[in-house]
């Protein structure tokens, strides 16, 4: 006995083409959205350029750093689009190049303050490649922008040379800690840490509860900020 069964399977062929047309549209429209947003936040680091240049004639400090570190995070937010367009995963941002992009930039923008600095990033080797979402890498990149400005303007006076290190590990299961810390002249043994009036720091407090996590600062020795966030294990 011979048993035969035929199945047209022409439409559901069909549905699959249909549906991997519709998800390589969407594709191409994420990347151009991350195209267009870093070009926007770029034009808008242009116009900070332009501003600057005028406000240089008032010789007027405090106004002329309020827009360097306007400009700044402006730039590190301009880098996680850049990074995602670049890469071909638009839901995950690579910290490792990330963060190298963002240390490049800094002491490039910086000059005369980074020329007698050096930098050194480490991945802990268990988080093998480590990449974060769109809603932690944002804060992350903030609180990076903060922590690299502070050290470079701050930490290494007289053009005294040093280090900063940026490491990303994990110490308590579930969780992620990046670790910035620099070998320079630390912070007064008479400063009440909890007490700091720094926009910066207000800036690093109020981002670590947006990823809810816990911000830890000692300046003993040099000075080390300490961010440890939730971070699932598969991720």
């Amino acid at each position: 006995a011979i048993l035969s069964i035929n199945r047209d399977i022409t439409q559901r062929k069909r549905a699959e083409q249909e549906i991997k047309k519709s998800l390589e549209e969407k594709e191409v429209l994420l990347t151009e959205i991350h195209h267009r947003v870093k070009n926007n936040l770029q034009i808008i680091s242009s116009l900070l350029d332009l501003q600057f240049e005028n406000l240089e004639e008032l010789q007027k400090p405090q106004i002329l750093q309020a827009y360097q570190h306007s400009k700044d995070r402006i730039r590190s937010m301009a880098l996680i689009h850049e990074n995602l367009y670049q890469s071909g995963d638009l839901a995950r941002i690579d910290v490792t190049e990330y963060t190298h992009n963002l240390v490049d930039y800094f002491f490039s923008t910086y000059g005369r303050l980074a020329k007698n600095v050096t930098s050194h990033i480490q991945i802990d080797s268990t988080l093998s490649s480590l990449s974060l979402t769109m809603d932690i890498a944002v804060p992350i990149g903030l609180i990076l922008t903060e922590l690299l400005s502070n050290a470079l303007k701050h930490a290494f006076p007289h053009d005294q040379k040093g280090e900063i290190r940026i490491v990303f590990y994990r110490e308590i299961p579930g969780m992620l800690t990046l670790k910035v810390s620099d070998n320079g002249v630390g912070l007064p043994k008479d400063i009440d840490i909890r007490h700091l009036q720094s926009l910066g720091l207000e800036l690093v407090t109020m981002l670590t509860q947006q990823v809810k996590g816990t911000v830890e600062i000692d300046g003993s020795s040099g000075t080390t900020v300490k961010i440890t966030f939730p971070y699932p294990k598969h991720s």
